[in-house]
C-alpha cells in the first residue's frame, strides 16, 4: 500500500518497479472529506474508490482523471501524456 497527495494540478505519481506493477486488479482510494473540508464545504462522499484492471504485463503508463464535486464523482481511462 502507498500513500501520496496530490500536486497542485491534482496529479499523482507512482514509480513502480515492473516486478511491482504486474498485471492485477488495482484499488486507488481518493480522499475528498479533508479537501472540501479546506474549502468550507462538505461532501456527500468521504472518500471514493476507483477500481481498475491492468490487464498485461507490460510498465505501461496509465492516467485515469477523477472530477470530483461535493455531490458527484466520475472516473475515466485518459490517456498518457508523453
Amino acid at each position: 500500500m502507498m500513500n501520496r497527495v496530490s500536486s497542485e494540478t491534482g496529479s499523482i505519481q507512482f514509480e513502480l518497479s515492473e516486478e511491482l506493477y504486474t498485471r492485477g486488479i488495482y484499488r486507488l482510494v481518493y480522499y475528498l472529506e479533508d479537501y472540501y473540508a479546506r474549502l468550507n464545504l462538505t461532501s456527500f462522499y468521504p472518500y471514493t474508490e476507483v477500481v481498475f484492471e491492468k490487464e498485461s504485463d507490460t510498465n505501461e503508463e496509465i492516467t485515469i482523471p477523477l472530477l470530483a464535486s461535493p455531490y458527484g464523482y466520475t472516473a475515466y481511462k485518459g490517456s498518457a501524456a508523453k
